[in-house]
């Protein structure tokens, strides 16, 4: 409950790199592969759900910056399974504007990829792929009504790890 308030933005000393770091730190968590944390992870995925925190790591696709963004794509892919069936099936409105911005940040990491050096080239195509392969996820989980899969499904990513000067290149 700590952690999702730091990503209420009605909080009146609301830090948007707070709530980042917060939605990092659940991501983490979730993706402990410890055998004897998977129950725990799904009480944790559950309670987040019922708590927003599916609303509040979606908002975070608005930001601006590439290294909020990185992390915000790697967070939906692990919480997924807590909030496919919330989009889908609750929130459509919400469904349509987030695969809306994941396209839109598709072409803009295609382009960015395109436009730089080789280093970045794969900085930005790794975003361009992770936004895709979420998008792709989100779109079945609509069609197929039924997002629930186990932790142990979950592709972990490491860009949320990744240290690179390029992330936080403002868009």
């Amino acid at each position: 409950q700590v952690l999702h308030g730091l990503c209420s933005s009605s909080v009146e000393n609301y830090v948007p790199a707070l709530c980042v770091k917060s939605v990092t730190l659940v991501s983490d968590v979730l993706t402990e592969e410890d055998e004897g944390a998977i129950v725990q992870q799904r009480r944790i995925m559950s309670l987040l759900a019922e708590l927003g925190w599916c609303d509040r790591v979606s908002e975070l696709l608005a930001s601006q910056d590439n290294d909020v963004l990185e992390k915000t794509v790697a967070a939906l892919h692990t919480l997924l399974p807590a909030c496919g069936d919330r989009l889908t099936q609750q929130q459509p409105g919400a469904l349509v504007a987030v695969l809306q911005r994941l396209s839109a940040l598709e072409h803009h990491w295609q382009e960015q990829s395109a436009s730089s050096d080789d280093a970045q080239d794969q900085y930005f195509a790794s975003m361009q792929e992770s936004a895709r392969q979420l998008r792709t996820r989100l779109v079945q989980c609509g069609v197929h009504s039924n997002c629930t899969v186990t932790v142990a499904q979950v592709v972990p990513t490491d860009q949320a790890d990744r240290a690179s000067d390029h992330s936080h290149t403002e868009l």
